[in-house]
């Protein structure tokens, strides 16, 4: 994880710049319609711009692009979590990510939480039955 000092500095940065002049930044060049749409799309729903850049920090810099869909329920995760600060957006990329890279063996424990957020995002993102008993199994391999 980010040292707490060179967390709060990235925490100021992402909120006092637009998300627009962050997309300028990150990609070094201007915002697309695209990308703008995209920016309005998720104010639209109520997420501040601070949450807003934490969103975009990680689409573009972790997933190296940025996809409406996954955006789309992410946002909507956020609103019904209350999910409302860029310090809780990033503590939340930060949780995935650790989440990502424990490796998937039978002696890890899984908490209930942790879990119940996994299946309920897979479901958000439409696995179907067999899809969602797949993903459930491999979480216990």
């Amino acid at each position: 994880m980010i040292e707490e000092k060179k967390m709060d500095q990235f925490i100021e940065y992402i909120e006092t710049i637009t998300p627009e002049e962050l997309i300028g930044e990150l990609t070094q060049s201007k915002p697309t319609k695209s990308d703008l749409d995209i920016i309005t799309g998720i104010r639209e729903q109520g997420v501040t711009d601070p949450v807003v850049n934490a969103i975009l920090h990680y689409m573009l810099l972790i997933n190296k692009s940025i996809s409406w869909s996954y955006i789309h329920e992410l946002t909507n995760h956020f609103v019904r979590q209350d999910i409302n600060t860029a310090r809780k957006a990033i503590k939340y990329f930060q949780k995935q990510h650790e989440q990502m890279k424990r490796p998937n063996n039978s002696d890890s424990h899984i908490d209930e939480p942790t879990l119940k957020e996994g299946i309920l995002q897979a479901i958000e993102k439409g696995y179907n039955n067999e899809q969602l008993g797949q993903y459930v199994r491999s979480l216990f391999k």
